[in-house]
Order: structure tokens, then sequence, then C-alpha cells
């Protein structure tokens, strides 16, 4: 990997993955206007944030909301290393109101280490700069928001069978369209299911 490294999908323009192997960036207070997860997978940092600092080390997690005013720095130039991930607002509060019960408002730092959240946030990593399908990337971001921030839960039965001809509707587009690159968003086109909620669905 070089030094910084971009990665995005034309397919999905909502969401941008920066991967930064050096110490030589070193950032003042700043806001992003996206959502951002960050994942620390070498060194130490100091990060400052809403008037506090804390120390990141290898593993953390840090979920940023937009506009938060925020700050950090190696400890040590030489060994760090970490990946994040920019999601725009508007695809963030869409999965927001489809979930309706957490809110992204506030910022977090989760030491991830040993968990599932951690394999799971690297096999997001390298979905999304592989060339796998938009449909699989994007499903792929979503099963880890949900597991970040609402727990995995299975649709209740009776969204099922709610639902029973929209998901035909779904396994049909799919049946007829596997060999090309389809999104969430045909998904929903083609069955008028909120494309989060086939997510859900199709857990």
């Amino acid at each position: 990997m070089n030094k910084v490294a971009f990665y995005r999908d034309t397919a999905l323009p909502f969401f941008e993955l920066k991967r930064c192997a050096t110490g030589e960036l070193c950032y003042k207070e700043h806001a992003h206007e996206e959502y951002s997860v960050g994942i620390v997978e070498q060194g130490e940092s100091h990060f400052w944030y809403a008037g506090q600092t804390k120390t990141l080390y290898p593993e953390t997690m840090v979920l940023l909301p937009p506009g938060l005013m925020h700050a950090c720095n190696p400890l040590d130039p030489e060994c760090w290393q970490y990946t994040m991930l920019y999601i725009d607002k508007s695809w963030v509060k869409a999965f927001m109101t489809e979930a309706d019960d957490f809110s992204l408002d506030c910022p977090t730092i989760q030491d991830i280490s040993g968990t599932g959240m951690l394999a799971s946030l690297n096999r997001l990593v390298q979905r999304l700069i592989s060339p796998a399908s938009p449909l699989e990337k994007e499903a792929a971001l979503l099963a880890v928001l949900t597991q970040a921030l609402t727990g995995e839960r299975q649709p209740a039965q009776r969204e099922k069978q709610r639902d029973s001809a929209q998901i035909e509707a779904v396994r049909s587009y799919l049946c007829e369209h596997y060999a090309e690159r389809v999104t969430l968003q045909d998904l929903e086109d083609a069955s008028g299911l909120n494309k989060f909620h086939i997510i859900r669905l199709f857990k």
C-alpha cells in the first residue's frame, strides 16, 4: 500500500475510503462534512475532540458525526497506520430513519480488539477496495453499521410475510440481472422496498 491511498466506486458515490500508513500527515483541528469511521491499525496517537484528549491504540474504532471538530496526531510518526471511511450524511440519515432506534449524533471511541466488529470492519475494507459488485459493497457497509449500532436482529416474521411480494420481486430481479453490476438502489426501484429494509429482510 502507498503511504496514502484513496478508494472510490463510481456506482456508490456516497462513500470514500482512505488508507494511511505514514505519520507525516499530522492534523490540526478540523471537521468533516461526512460521517467518518476510523480504524487504528498500528501505532498510538493523541486524539482530541469535544474539549478532551484520549490516547488511541491499535484496534480502536472511532465514529464521528459531521461537523465535529477533532485532531489526531501520532506519538511515533514512524509507526502509524489507520483507515478512514467517509460516508455521505444523507445516506446515513436514510439508514437511521429505517433503523429508527439509535442516534449517530455523538462521537464513539471503542476498543474492538479481539471482537467480531474488528473482523467485520477488516472484511468491509477488503470488500470496498476489491472489484466486488456495488451490491456486495453496500450490503457489507450496511451490515457493519447495523452490527456496530443496533446489534444483530432478525426481521419479524410478520415483516417477511407482509413483504413477500416485494421480496419475490427482488429475487426475480437478481435472477434476471445476475450478470450485471446490480446496486441496492436497483433493487429498491424494482421492488418498492426501502433498500435498508431489503438488507434486513435478506439477512
